[in-house]
């Protein structure tokens, strides 16, 4: 059986920085480089901006 996979991407560092891993609409891996050191209140905004816009997209990034 398929395993689930989690459509909210995880928090996490790299390097310093915050990093999410997200789906794009043809279902690729993206990596996302959030700005600012890893938890700032800068990078958090954008681990939440970047959810925003995965809800409203069902789970993956739009197309450009």
């Amino acid at each position: 059986m398929a395993r689930h996979r989690n459509s909210i991407p995880t928090y996490r560092e790299k390097n310093g920085r915050g990093i999410i891993t997200v789906r794009d609409a043809n279902g690729n891996r993206r990596d996302i480089l959030l700005p600012g050191p890893c938890d700032s209140d800068e990078s958090r905004a954008e681990y939440e901006r970047q959810l925003a816009i995965l809800r409203a997209n069902r789970g993956s990034l739009p197309t450009s």
